[in-house]
């Protein structure tokens, strides 16, 4: 089996093997789903919008479509507005946005689009995507398609104490924090590098990309996306009388600077079927 940069277990053009992927040693303890580099003490002071980089909607959209890395048009509908207290799951960092006042980005109707995909394709995802801002730092905190439609339903995603613990103990990763300048590559060219590396968006059922400091195996850590496509059939094995559902979740990481493909892992996995 040829292996790439890591030693981890691989997705490679339509092939998974499930073991434990990415080796990252951390040498600093800490608490479970505490955010990394954030001090929850200044919460006051990060809750007044006086005080916040992204102060208005039309703000708010202009960081959103610049982060995804896609020009805004007509046949996209827009809706922004500041949330409270959000619903997350993120290994590490999971207070920052649970904890926080953070804009919302709602786009309706947006479906990827790059050289080489083929847009005649069936496009499996929700087209209506979710993006999560810091209001105090303009940072991508998260963008995610819709919930996923149709049936069966998806195994749930674990919690954050699971996601982070499984990424400890199982694969070695960690998530440092959200980096401060923006990508060089955006969530589209990330996402055009997990297909060239036979990596399918179009059939998973959710998408979901977070873009971290990131490290492995105690080495120096770098920002890279965290792209999860929720929900893939596993087709080989349907043709070969396999479950007709959805089988696997698989979580690729390329690297923010380069576009270089890292790997691509099945963990955080879900901890119980719904």
């Amino acid at each position: 089996m040829n292996r790439k940069s890591v030693d981890c277990s691989w997705y490679r053009r339509g092939v998974i093997v499930v073991v434990g992927l990415f080796c990252c040693v951390d040498a600093l303890s800490q608490e479970v789903g505490k955010p990394q580099g954030e001090d929850l003490g200044t919460a006051g002071s990060r809750e007044d919008p006086a005080k916040w980089l992204i102060r208005d909607q039309s703000k708010a959209t202009e960081l959103a479509f610049k982060g995804i890395g896609f020009a805004r048009t007509a046949n996209i509908t827009t809706e922004a507005s500041v949330i409270h207290n959000a619903d997350d799951n993120t290994p590490f960092l999971s207070d920052r946005i649970s904890r926080s006042s953070v804009w919302r980005v709602e786009l309706r109707g947006w479906k990827l689009q790059f050289a080489g995909l083929h847009t005649d394709a069936p496009h499996a995802y929700n087209p209506n995507w979710e993006i999560l801002l810091d209001p105090n730092t303009s940072q991508i905190l998260r963008i995610a398609s819709g919930p996923p439609l149709g049936d069966p339903p998806i195994p749930p995603e674990p919690d954050a104490k699971s996601a982070t613990e499984q990424l400890r103990t199982t694969n070695d990763e960690r998530y440092h924090g959200f980096p401060e300048e923006p990508p060089t590559i955006t969530f589209v060219d990330a996402i055009r590098a997990l297909a060239q590396e036979g990596g399918n968006p179009l059939a998973a059922r959710q998408i979901k990309a977070q873009y971290v400091e990131w490290s492995e195996a105690g080495k120096e850590c770098r920002p890279v996306w965290a792209i999860t496509l929720r929900g893939i059939r596993f087709e080989m094995g349907e043709r070969r009388g396999g479950p007709q559902t959805p089988i696997y979740t698989i979580r690729h990481i390329i690297d923010a600077r380069t576009g270089r493909w890292i790997g691509a892992t099945n963990t955080p996995a879900p901890t119980k079927e719904k």
